[in-house]
């Protein structure tokens, strides 16, 4: 099998619609994604949750590529 190199972290992030606090920390936001589907009708919602625990290596920009192509098919994303 063919190795793939790391460009999903070396790529600049895809910029999220909005981002919304959902407490007092620094750290606790999501950013959310929405299609632009022109119907009236709401988007089913994935929730990408990042965890954490790589925080130190890895953030959201590398998930923003997943999120941006999930809604780019008529899902709503929100990626923790």
């Amino acid at each position: 099998m063919k190795q793939m190199p790391d460009d999903i972290l070396t790529l600049p992030p895809t910029p999220a619609d909005a981002r919304i606090a959902y407490g007092s920390d620094a750290q606790q936001f999501v950013d959310l994604r929405l299609p632009k589907t022109g119907s009236k009708v709401p988007a089913p919602l994935v929730i990408n949750i990042h965890g954490g625990y790589w925080r130190a290596r890895y953030n959201l920009d590398h998930a923003s590529h997943l999120c941006t192509a999930l809604t780019a098919s008529g899902l709503a994303t929100a990626n923790v």
